[in-house]
């Protein structure tokens, strides 16, 4: 009551620029809320774009260069032409290239299981490059045709499922990232209807 007595006694210029200094503090907050929403919209976009996205690709990469590596040893123990040896060796260094960008640009909750990639990666490329090739290039085929098939063939099939596995969980980071991205901007607008109206 003595509240709205004081009030009732203000100068109108007061009670005018009462007013209108509550909406302007309202105003002001509302729009901190809104400014603060959309700069997490915007941190959020960013990672999905400059980091989700290229390491979701990078981990498709690998698998393709596992399937490349095993088919071009398989071709140059069947054929022997030495062209499709040189072609194994630049798609093992294209493969160390990005196992190393890989692991360059893990987050930390996904270094480890992409060092186990790595290591698996390098023990299987280890029985192509020393167990397959030389035994062919001494002139044993049959040797190397069976440690392709029976060691070499079933690494790449598990090193592959390990790459998918590495990608389905990326896509499910890539998945959530965009759902919190959207929730936030819907948040973003909520909060603007209720600043403006």
């Amino acid at each position: 009551m003595r509240v709205l007595k004081k009030w009732s006694n203000l100068p109108i210029r007061l009670k005018f620029f009462s007013v209108f200094l509550t909406i302007v503090l309202f105003a002001g907050s509302g729009m901190f809320v809104l400014n603060h929403q959309l700069l997490q919209v915007a941190r959020d976009n960013d990672k999905i774009i400059n980091h989700s996205v290229p390491n979701l690709t990078t981990q498709l990469q690998i698998k393709s260069t596992i399937m490349e590596r095993i088919n071009y040893v398989m071709l140059y123990v069947t054929t022997g032409d030495e062209e499709l040896h040189k072609k194994f060796i630049e798609a093992s260094e294209r493969a160390k290239s990005i196992e190393a960008q890989l692991k360059k640009n893990a987050l930390p909750h996904e270094r480890e299981g992409i060092e186990q990639f790595i290591i698996h990666s390098e023990d299987w490329e280890g029985i192509l490059s020393n167990n397959v090739i030389p035994v062919y290039q001494r002139n044993n085929p049959k040797d190397a045709l069976d440690t392709l098939n029976s060691q070499a063939q079933p690494l790449a099939i598990e090193l592959m499922n390990e790459a998918e596995e590495l990608s389905q969980q990326k896509i499910h980071e890539i998945s959530n990232d965009n759902k919190k991205v959207l929730n936030n901007a819907w948040s973003s607008v909520q909060a603007g209807y209720i600043v403006m109206g």
